[in-house]
């Protein structure tokens, strides 16, 4: 009966570790929409999301994601879906920094 006790206390303090980390994580990461980190002179919350869906962003909001439709499209034989990903992610943040916007997260060089 004590080890069963013993047991279930261990199994509770990791999960109650768990949850902290998560929250924790959750709080202290990102506030803002991955778009609303881009700026570049002259934009506006319109003209940036239109760059973005030119880009290959989807939707209407500021998360920037990349359709997974696309991500699988796009996949090249020796990469599994999150290497597409990466990649897709990538080169729609190239083509925002050629559009001239600013990611204002990056450490200035």
């Amino acid at each position: 009966m004590s080890r069963l006790l013993w047991i279930l206390l261990c199994l509770g303090l990791l999960l109650t570790g768990c949850n902290t980390t998560v929250l924790v994580a959750t709080s202290v990461g990102e506030t803002k929409p991955h778009l609303q980190y881009y700026e570049k002179p002259g934009w506006t919350s319109e003209t940036r999301r239109q760059d973005s869906a030119e880009c290959g962003a989807i939707g209407n909001d500021d998360r920037a994601d990349i359709a997974t439709a696309r991500i699988k499209a796009d996949q090249r034989p020796e990469e599994t879906e999150r290497q597409a990903e990466m990649r897709l992610n990538q080169e729609w943040h190239t083509c925002m920094t050629e559009k001239g916007y600013r990611d204002t997260r990056a450490v200035p060089q």
